[in-house]
């Protein structure tokens, strides 16, 4: 699969990407054990290398609108309000090597990305990491998930409940409740060491919740 990146507007998050990619690719290339965590730290390295006051990261910050959830990382602005959000996911096979339910892995994703869209921030990202495996799964034209986890950037695509409809039954049960459409654009897609994909999607709401 290709790897690439479109351009997006100003953004923290947009400017650390190519020192996290760098460092993401490191890690994974020198063997060094990764966990999605690990990823989360990357980036928030990536943004102190930026100059960004490590005072206004905020870690498993509160959601706002559901009771009981944690956002992974919040960016405050200069008058520390909240401005930008990010989602982390680290999917790839335990260390039995045995299958990975891939289908509520995918689900556990899109809930992600539900989450993320009720988050009212200017800029909204959901970070996925995914071994070769996964990435197979994401990118196969036959359970419908290649026109979300598409093998290159491009124009913002929909996700709404007609178009989570035609998907796998346990795909749609771990995704949870869509009553609206959601946006999703792929700014960044790369082949990593190890096997690895990222995939980095910027997440807009298309219709209020």
């Amino acid at each position: 699969m290709a790897s690439g990146r479109v351009m997006v507007s100003s953004s923290l998050v947009a400017a650390a990407l190519p020192a996290f990619t760098r460092l993401l690719r490191r890690r994974l290339g020198e063997g060094v054990h990764t966990a999605e965590d690990s990823v989360r730290y990357l980036m928030f390295a990536a943004l102190l290398d930026l100059g960004h006051d490590p005072n206004a990261v905020v870690i498993e910050a509160q959601h706002p609108n559901l009771d009981r959830a944690r956002i992974d990382t919040v960016l405050l602005a200069g008058d520390s309000m909240p401005f930008e959000a990010i989602e982390f996911k680290y999917d790839r096979a335990g260390p039995g090597g045995y299958n990975q339910p891939r289908p509520q892995k995918a689900g556990a994703a899109l809930a992600d990305v539900r989450r993320l869209a009720m988050i009212e921030l200017p800029r909204r990202w959901f970070i996925h990491l995914v071994d070769d495996e996964m990435a197979a799964h994401l990118s196969s034209h036959a359970n419908g998930l290649s026109r979300i986890w598409r093998s290159t950037p491009g124009p913002p695509v929909s996700i709404s409940p007609e178009v989570l409809m035609p998907l796998s039954a346990t795909l749609r049960g771990r995704a949870g409740q869509w009553d609206n459409e959601v946006s999703v654009t792929l700014v960044l897609t790369e082949s990593l060491p190890s096997n690895h994909r990222l995939y980095v999607m910027e997440v807009a709401l298309a219709t209020p919740f």
